[in-house]
């Protein structure tokens, strides 16, 4: 039997067909991230014990960034950096060491990581102004990332409970042009969702406190209304925000001591 020229280009395309529709598939649905492509890991800031060592919960997302700095190819040099987060929070005191001096989060972090972790100080950042999970995610980009321009793709990590809130916070911040008119950064955000590992009575409070919280922050909300670009999310901040503006000084309720099982969530 004769084939023409026209049968056989048919039949190669034909052949070729499940190649295409795998091509087009990669295009439109590409493949989720490795572990290790990542040039910058965030373990958000969750309190820590008065002997300096994380909760918990915070011991999850420590370990969870250790690993992923692991899980990078190559020589040292090649690896993600790790931003250790926060201050403190405006609930509870941070703890002092012997000499007096507060010890903040960040600063627990990341010797937790160098010790337990073997993590080297060399590719370690702090971030050690925050108080809060609107903090992390601004004082990480002004102190760090907006500076090294190396640091776009970020991996953010932190529990269960904490995800839905962190994932619309950072993801609001880390699309901020700097003003208006200027180019979205280009940042690429993943996430890394760890184990609640909180006792019964305090998640059940966390949980409440956090779907109470989500839609303050969500697509539509007030506060991204009023935070198009980072300078005014710097002005509301330092204008606004209960932890960071400098009229929470004149406030009678700035630093008074809490109680319940929602504050042993930020320290345990």
């Amino acid at each position: 039997m004769r084939i023409t020229f026209t049968q056989t280009v048919v039949g190669l395309v034909l052949l070729a067909l499940p190649a295409i529709f795998l091509l087009v598939a990669t295009l439109y649905h590409p493949p989720p991230r490795a572990a290790n492509d990542f040039d910058a890991i965030l373990p958000l800031g969750g309190g820590q014990l008065p002997d300096f060592t994380p909760p918990p919960h915070v011991e999850l997302r420590l370990r969870r960034a250790a690993a992923l700095y692991f899980a990078a190819p190559g020589e040292e040099v090649r690896r993600p950096m790790i931003i250790t987060t926060s201050r403190g929070t405006p609930h509870k005191p941070s703890p002092h060491d012997a000499g007096g001096y507060e010890i903040d989060e960040a600063d627990m972090q990341a010797r937790h990581l160098i010790t337990r972790y073997n993590v080297p100080s060399s590719a370690i950042l702090e971030e050690n102004l925050a108080q809060d999970t609107i903090g992390n995610a601004y004082f990480a980009r002004l102190l760090h990332t907006d500076v090294d321009r190396s640091l776009r793709r970020l991996a953010i990590i932190t529990n269960r409970w904490h995800m839905n809130r962190s994932k619309a916070v950072f993801d609001h911040v880390f699309s901020l042009p700097t003003h208006a008119g200027a180019a979205t950064p280009g940042y690429e955000l993943s996430y890394f969702s760890e184990a609640d590992a909180l006792p019964a009575d305090v998640l059940t409070a966390r949980l409440a406190a956090e779907a109470k919280k989500l839609p303050n922050f969500g697509p539509g909300s007030a506060w991204r209304e009023a935070t198009p670009t980072m300078a005014a999310l710097h002005r509301w901040i330092n204008t606004q925000h209960g932890a960071y503006a400098v009229k929470r000084l004149i406030n009678p309720k700035w630093h008074a001591r809490e109680n319940g099982s929602l504050t042993k969530s930020y320290r345990a």
